[in-house]
């Protein structure tokens, strides 16, 4: 039988573990551990637990709203009972299961109604604090894997410390955010380096965190965007000159950038939740508050009717809005298009919705919200940056691990066009 101390010991060291895991293990491991928790009917949580336990990190690891009805489990769940009652024969009960992972759980000891562990302790933390799992897809999936890739941590060419934001203009060039090195990087489209343009400060030519981007077709103009602190929009030609910069005293959090075919630039605002609509010398045509529709947005494109497709990683689907602000759908949602990164067009008017929740997936869209296919990876990416389209509609994906990989999907659907889902 283990001693007090014994158990500290071990609950400190595997607090410990837990933190050097990659984000991703970390989800992986909490969705398995709660798929064998739903299935206890009466296991004890201990009250008391160690302060470690209380960091940030399961917040920020589990970024999940709460809708009436995870409230109200968290009510039950947090009550003064000794134990956690899960009433399967309950009608809440029975709404509630499916948003756990019921995959074989890892082996994390007894399965006593009176265990006692680290485990247990992060499962109390997690159920306490309701950071419920979104329901996991049951669409099928069909694999794709990446045919390029380039990139490595450094400040060198063809470096990255943080390539954030990523576009392609009309000659498949692709325009890399290095958003920690303020600079820009442009490479040709299978990753060789070409030129770079920026340095840090906030003179004329000049970024400082660059964070997204964005080309004007017309006349190939690489749209900046700057996050905190100079909050602001810059313009260069396409070999890197700069031209003009606007928007500081106007943007607040500048997140997705898109350009339309008028040359119009589209600004969306994470926090402030607001959408902006500049010219092309920046004065701004429209702007709109969305905070009503929108959780976390970080990705936008539109389409040739003026319409707006927005990203919302936390409401877990795109979001569509007209010019003038009028909220007009909804594609996606949640279990499908799990905490979206970004959303493309393609030549087809097809919407490509990016996520990389469990891998890296791309969800496939009519306008009007209609599924046609879905993809993922089979290699899995510690964090997805932002995505965009190339000319052959391959996918470029700008990834936390300093890489920038390429996919082709339309080889991969072409495989199966009519997928087959649950």
């Amino acid at each position: 039988m283990n001693s007090s101390r014994d158990i500290d010991d071990e609950r400190e060291m595997f607090v410990h573990k837990f933190e050097n895991w990659s984000s991703q293990d970390q989800v992986e491991f909490v969705e398995r551990l709660l798929g064998k928790m739903a299935h206890c009917q009466h296991r004890r949580i201990d009250a008391a637990l160690q302060p470690m336990l209380e960091r940030d990190f399961i917040h920020s690891m589990l970024p999940i709203d709460l809708d009436d009805d995870h409230q109200l489990l968290n009510h039950h769940l947090t009550s003064n009972h000794n134990h956690l009652h899960l009433n399967n024969n309950s009608n809440h009960n029975n709404h509630h299961n499916h948003h756990y992972n019921h995959h074989p759980a890892p082996s994390v000891g007894s399965t006593s109604p009176h265990l006692s562990d680290p485990f247990m302790d992060l499962s109390a933390k997690l159920i306490n604090s309701a950071t419920l799992l979104p329901i996991k897809s049951q669409c099928k999936r069909q694999k794709m894997i990446y045919h390029c890739k380039f990139g490595e941590f450094g400040v060198m060419e063809g470096q990255f410390t943080e390539p954030s934001g990523v576009a392609v203009n009309a000659q498949n060039d692709i325009i890399v955010a290095d958003t920690n090195n303020h600079r820009i990087q442009i490479f040709d489209n299978e990753g060789r380096f070409k030129f770079q343009f920026g340095e840090c400060g906030k003179r004329d030519g000049q970024l400082l965190y660059p964070n997204r981007v964005a080309v004007v077709k017309s006349s190939g103009d690489i749209i900046v965007t700057e996050r905190s602190p100079t909050h602001q929009i810059q313009v260069y030609t396409q070999y890197g000159q700069f031209v003009r910069k606007f928007g500081a005293n106007i943007l607040q959090h500048p997140r997705g950038v898109t350009v339309d075919n008028k040359g119009r630039i589209i600004v969306v605002e994470c926090k402030v939740m607001r959408v902006i609509i500049f010219d092309q010398m920046g004065n701004v045509l429209h702007k709109f508050g969305c905070s009503k529709h929108l959780e976390f947005p970080n990705g936008v494109v539109v389409n040739d009717q003026q319409e707006i497709f927005i990203s919302d990683n936390r409401a877990h689907c795109v979001k569509v809005f007209s010019y003038d602000g009028q909220f007009l759908r909804q594609i996606g949602g949640e279990g499908l298009t799990n905490y979206p990164i970004g959303v493309c067009i393609n030549d087809a008017g097809e919407i490509l919705v990016a996520d990389n929740h469990n891998n890296f997936n791309i969800t496939i869209f009519n306008q009007d919200g209609s599924l046609i296919s879905a993809l993922e990876s089979k290699v899995k990416h510690a964090q997805c940056f932002d995505v965009a389209l190339m000319d052959d509609n391959s996918v470029v994906l700008a990834s936390k691990d300093y890489r920038i990989y390429i996919y082709r999907y339309l080889q991969m659907q072409a495989l199966s066009t009519m997928t087959s889902f649950d």
